[in-house]
């Protein structure tokens, strides 16, 4: 979990994480899986950082997330296995989104916002924006808050 904390103190006052860091996340990844369940536990661990970390890819060749929300995933699912990862993605997703609702719900001009993102949504222009100007969530802490669900889940 110093790890997650790590990655989200990095996202929430840079707005970058890191390729050192995201390194050092795998590296602790593969540790704890090889420490856990030997090889096996590690080729497991790969097999869920391909599966998250690829639908992330698509993700960010899409717009919809930055660069480091999908370096993250690679190394945050590698931790947590193929049996974490559902926990994982899911409690992050509905981190996020909750994440999104609080955000929205202290802007004055609101609902304007969430018409233009809408509108835009399919090029990602309005995402890309966003995140230039710093106006975009810090999905790491979601990812956090889901890998923490995801461990609390496996008994780790």
């Amino acid at each position: 979990m110093f790890a997650a904390v790590a990655v989200s103190i990095s996202d929430c006052m840079w707005r970058r994480v890191g390729h050192g860091l995201v390194l050092s996340c795998l590296a602790i990844a593969l540790g704890m899986q090889l420490s856990h369940g030997g090889l096996q536990a590690v080729g497991d661990g790969l097999v869920a950082a391909a599966l998250g970390g690829g639908l992330m890819v698509l993700a960010y060749a899409a717009g919809m997330v930055g660069a480091a929300d999908a370096k993250v995933t690679f190394a945050f699912a590698a931790m947590v296995g193929t049996a974490g990862l559902l926990p994982l993605m899911g409690a992050a997703s509905l981190a996020l989104g909750v994440m999104g609702v609080a955000s929205l719900a202290g802007e004055q001009d609101r609902w304007q916002r969430i018409t233009v993102v809408l509108s835009h949504m399919p090029t990602g222009q309005a995402l890309h924006r966003a995140r230039k100007s710093g106006q975009t969530l810090p999905a790491t802490v979601a990812l956090s808050l889901g890998l923490a669900v995801a461990l609390i889940k496996q008994g780790s």
